[in-house]
This record gives C-alpha cells, structure tokens and sequence, in this order.
C-alpha cells in the first residue's frame, strides 16, 4: 500500500506520520508526506521540537523536505491521511481515497506538547497497519 500524509506545511505531522509508517509496515508498504500550503511558509524547515521528538524514538529527520501537494501524489498512491483540511485543493477533497486523522496541530506548541502528538501519531500509524495487515 502507497499512502499519503498531508497537513498544512508539512514541516511536522505529516513527516512524522510518513517516518513512522515507514518504519513500522510491511517492506512493500510506502509513505510519503506533502503540505496543502508549503509554498506559505517559504525557507521554513522541519520544527526543530518534531526533529528532537523523533530522535527519543531514534529517528534522523534532519535531511528530510517539505513538500507540496500535487495532483500527481494523489494518483500515485493508495491512501491519503489529512491531519489539516484547511487549504485541501479539490483534487485531494473530492478524492475517495481520503481518510481523516483529527490530529492537534503543533504549530507555536511547547515541546512536551509536540511528544505529545508524536505519540498519538504513532498510535494512528500502529492502529492503521494492523488495519492493513
């Protein structure tokens, strides 16, 4: 399964979500992540709380990028995970293969509250590749 994660700039959850499923699923399951409004937040990197979050759980995100959502990605994969459905194009909202994750956004957030959200993002991802499975 080819799945696609999608927040806002893609600067955390969705990077998150995607290095968590990449991890944790089956060898010939796949992630990847993107942002509906990257193209905001121009020259803005990966928080530096979701980098340090992700390193308790052994996890390098520092090579990671942000990504724009394009309607390419859509036809590329076969799930598609929103975390933000502010800003969703048509493409992704019409789409059927939309599954929506009410997950908090991180944004100006103290770092406990980041691990905070690591954590129930990675309890979304281990529920949804039993799901898979």
């Amino acid at each position: 399964m080819r799945v696609l994660y999608i927040c806002g700039g893609n600067v955390g959850r969705s990077q998150m979500a995607e290095s968590l499923f990449n991890r944790l699923a089956d060898k010939k399951d796949y992630a990847t992540s993107a942002g509906t409004h990257v193209h905001d937040k121009e020259g803005e990197e990966l928080s530096e709380y979701v980098l340090d979050c992700m390193k308790e759980l052994n996890y390098d995100l520092s090579s990671k990028t942000r990504k724009q959502i394009t309607p390419e990605m859509e036809k590329e994969v076969d799930k598609i995970i929103v975390m933000d459905k502010e800003n969703l194009p048509e493409y992704i909202a019409e789409s059927k293969k939309v599954e929506y994750w009410k997950v908090p956004d991180t944004k100006y957030a103290s770092y406990e509250f980041h691990c905070e959200v690591m954590d129930e993002i990675k309890g979304l991802v281990e529920d949804f590749i039993k799901e898979i499975e």
